[in-house]
């Protein structure tokens, strides 16, 4: 795999417009989101062991599985946001997502975060499947990527010139269950699962009774609740139980 000419081009607009160049700047973005993270799905993550971070891209959600532990390694096609990951002791490496992964095996953890919906359908399934070849009997897929059960779900399919394609949450379960993950948890973006802080707390409770309320109404004019209400959604599919 590489870069077509328009995604280098987007993605070197991405990294000047994100304004996040300097090791201070990095680090505390990258605090609040290992934080969220936490909030989100950290009590379903092994305690500790091996993990790769595919397309790892400047480097947020390696920062996330280094302070959870894990010997993280991460590679990305884009060597401009390599040199960003790597700049605050990241290890990132500029490196093909078929190639690495070809040599891992027995691997606790592989995160995937908003990386097939860049790929064509072909490829996404190809990925998955190395994927799951590469982690342990016991090891553990996280997937984030675009979802369209809910009303705005078109967003983050169509807010990145990049993206290909986008999905459902009954196909990314379906898809992930062909591959042959045994178990699948669905994460809601909008709503900390494991709550820590009395704001989190709050705003939790303050969306589910929303959300309830909307069902209700949903239901009496015949219409289905979303399944994700959130605009993307992060799929964690265990290889083994």
């Amino acid at each position: 795999m590489k870069l077509e000419p328009y995604e280098d081009f987007y993605y070197s607009y991405q990294t000047r417009g994100r304004g996040l160049t300097s090791v201070a700047d990095l680090t505390r973005a990258f605090e609040h989101q290992s934080a969220r993270y936490d909030e989100l799905f950290g009590p379903f993550l092994p305690k500790c062991g091996t993990a790769i971070d595919v397309a790892c891209g400047y480097g947020n959600m390696l920062f996330f599985l280094e302070s959870r532990g894990f010997a993280a390694t991460g590679f990305d096609l884009d060597q401009k946001q390599v040199d960003l990951a790597r700049s605050i002791g990241l290890d990132a490496r500029h490196g093909d997502l078929s190639t690495e992964l070809e040599a891992a095996r027995g691997v606790d953890l592989i995160s995937a975060m908003d990386v097939i919906e860049h790929l064509d359908k072909n490829d996404a399934v190809k990925l998955l499947r190395e994927i799951y070849t590469a982690l342990s009997p016991t090891g553990l897929l996280l997937l984030r990527c675009p979802c369209a059960d809910g009303f705005t779900g078109a967003h983050d399919v169509f807010n990145d010139m990049t993206h290909r394609w986008g999905a459902t949450s009954v196909v990314i379960r379906q898809m992930l269950q062909a591959i042959g993950f045994q178990r699948i948890e669905l994460v809601d973006l909008a709503v900390p699962r494991f709550p820590r802080t009395l704001r989190s707390k709050v705003r939790a409770r303050q969306i589910a009774m929303t959300r309830g309320l909307t069902r209700f109404w949903l239901r009496l004019l015949g219409l289905q609740p979303p399944t994700i209400w959130s605009n993307s959604v992060i799929a964690l599919a265990w290889k083994g139980h």
